[in-house]
């Protein structure tokens, strides 16, 4: 587990003989004990094995470091050594010199002034949360690890929102309202008396400036190139990668580089008992094609519980997708390799169907705006008497702006009766990011922010947490820095090809690499037998939940009839999501025994 947790204060953290019992296991312990005088306070850090901790002595500053990172724009491989981050931390500013690309998470404490610094990565692919009570401060990489040192806890209103629509809570919100989550991108700097300084890290994450000059040759031409230099970055540090394999035309790029620059590369997939699933057919494919060996996991159904559990326990709170149970399976089959290489990033910066749909919609909306509002709010409300297929669409034309559009392409789509359920846990509607809150002009790279902040995000932490107990980083090359400056300048007629396919780009990387067999295929989703798992081998979580025996009723004070009952059983998303709720709002009780766990209706 790459977890720490760092307390600063007159209070001291637990002593080294303290354990946190997470996942039912001893896997985050206390392996040191940094003090100073009264004067500048007691700090203690817990950490696990894979996380690093250092102290400059020259300038009284401590290190701690969970994941890795590089200089951006370094030539160099990625470093796991905290020593190397001394010389680019500023007192001054208490901030680094220079920006740092990677995966990670990093707290920097200065022992004269009693601040405490904290970085999270361009991603948050290592979140960061902490706790200001007063003169102390604690700090770590997991809400779970916080608790026990929090004094009264309750469930956040606006968490429980976040997690409806998106799968996870937004900065700074956590599930628990005591705790703050460090937006993605950030450095906070907290002294005794709450923030000294914020910032984003990077400015400009993704300000997208598409250049309608740029030809299919030359880009193509100029991705490989930062591919294979991302690669050869990596492969510094690491000879045996295991690379997660679907199928597809992404995964299949990444299986097909490593094979050309790891000394020994196996790709892994999954075999769903009693399920065909078309990916492995694929997955077989190209490994028949590169000739590397493939490891296919199998995930049984008596697995199911278990890995359940683990799901919803490592992360902390509730699970966007269900088929994260099979992620879990994979990395829990993936020993005794130096780096995992993953293909996520790719539909986000190099052409997704939500691309297309939002130029569409934002075309619609400039006829429909040229309608006076007075009108336009009319027509909206004779449409809701009516019904047919197309309505709703036209009532939000009609209604909402297009920030909202925007945000709805990344928002779990539920039928009318699960939101109107959902208001029994006073859900609401999604609260739409601000257009200001974009740096691009481009309606497309709009988008695109929106994925990675609405999307993306919560991807990236699942695998960081989900492959926590392997003890490998993962790696993204398509998220280099070098990729992202590609695709900010990458023009809408290579986003989509005449035939309207994404990422033709990679298309033809793909079909360099491998052959076009891959890239004719047709794009499925990640699909599993979600409505049998939950009426069959999940059952037990799900009657827990609609007895009125879980953590809904007994945290939150929410009791279902029979007639949400009928709503939770007809809908798989619905029952996922209150299904990994309720096992959390249990666990989160669990972990603080005897504490002040506020009921729903004492928050609202």
């Amino acid at each position: 587990m790459a977890d720490f947790l760092i307390s600063v204060g007159p209070d001291r953290a637990p002593q080294a003989e303290t354990y946190y019992q997470v996942q039912g296991k001893d896997n985050l312990h206390s392996t040191g004990l940094l003090a100073r005088s009264q004067r500048r306070g007691a700090v203690t850090v817990e950490y696990s094995k894979d996380v690093s901790v250092c102290v400059d002595e020259s300038r009284d500053i401590l290190f701690v470091l969970a994941g890795y990172f590089r200089l951006s724009g370094s030539q160099g491989g990625y470093s796991t050594i905290p020593e190397e981050l001394m010389p680019l931390y500023s007192e001054k500013d208490r901030s680094f010199k220079r920006y740092l690309e990677g995966s990670f998470a990093i707290a920097a404490f200065e022992f004269t002034t009693g601040v405490l610094s904290l970085l999270t990565d361009r991603f948050g692919t290592h979140p960061l949360f902490y706790h200001h009570g007063g003169p102390r401060i604690i700090a770590g990489t997991r809400e779970r690890l916080l608790m026990p040192l929090v004094p009264n806890t309750s469930i956040s209103a606006d968490a429980l929102e976040d997690s409806f629509w998106l799968g996870f809570p937004r900065a700074p919100h956590s599930l628990v309202r005591e705790i703050s989550k460090i937006p993605d991108n950030s450095l906070f700097s907290l002294g005794t008396h709450g923030i000294v300084a914020s910032f984003t890290h990077y400015p400009d994450v993704l300000s997208i400036a598409p250049d309608d000059t740029l030809e299919m040759e030359d880009v193509v031409e100029e991705m490989e190139a930062a591919l294979d230099q991302e690669f050869q970055r990596i492969s510094r540090g690491a000879d045996k990668v295991a690379v997660l394999l679907s199928g597809g035309v992404d995964s299949s790029i990444m299986a097909s580089l490593a094979k050309k620059h790891f000394k020994e590369c196996v790709a892994f997939s999954c075999e769903i008992e009693g399920f065909d699933n078309p990916e492995l057919e694929r997955a077989k494919y190209v490994v028949g094609l590169l000739g590397i060996q493939h490891e296919i996991i199998k995930l049984e159904r008596s697995q199911l519980t278990g890995i359940f559990n683990d799901v919803v326990s490592m992360l902390d709170g509730p699970s966007r997708h269900i088929n994260n149970l099979v992620v879990r399976r994979i990395f829990q089959g993936i020993h005794d390799f130096d780096a995992i290489i993953g293909g996520d990033g790719a539909d986000a910066l190099f052409g997704k169907t939500t691309n297309r749909t939002i130029i569409n919609l934002a075309e619609k909306k400039s006829v429909v705006d040229r309608i006076p509002a007075f009108l336009r709010k009319g027509i909206a409300f004779m449409l809701e008497k009516v019904n047919f297929s197309k309505r709703d669409q036209l009532i939000n034309l009609l209604t909402q702006d297009l920030d909202w559009f925007i945000c709805s392409l990344f928002t779990v789509d539920y039928a009318p009766e699960d939101l109107a359920l959902a208001k029994k846990l006073n859900v609401g509607a999604f609260s739409k990011i601000p257009g200001d809150y974009y740096r691009s002009v481009d309606i497309v790279g709009k988008s695109m922010e929106a994925n990675f902040t609405l999307f993306l995000n919560t991807m990236l932490v699942r695998n960081t947490r989900l492959s926590a107990d392997s003890g490998i980083p993962v790696y993204y090359p398509f998220l280099s820095e070098r990729m992202l400056k590609i695709a900010r300048r990458l023009p809408f007629k290579l986003r989509f090809d005449q035939s309207g396919n994404a990422k033709p780009t990679l298309r033809e990387i793909c079909r360099r690499n491998l052959d076009s067999a891959v890239i004719e295929w047709p794009k499925i989703a990640f699909v599993t037998p979600e409505n049998e798992w939950l009426r069959d081998d999940l059952r037990l979580y799900l009657e827990v939940l609609l007895s009125n025996a879980g953590g809904i009723s007994r945290v939150l004070g929410v009791s279902f009839d029979e007639t949400d009952r009928e709503v939770i059983r007809k809908s798989a998303r619905l029952g996922w999501w209150l299904m990994t709720l309720d096992l959390a709002l249990l666990n989160i009780a669990g972990v603080v025994p005897g504490q002040n766990l506020g009921t729903y209706d004492e928050i609202n």
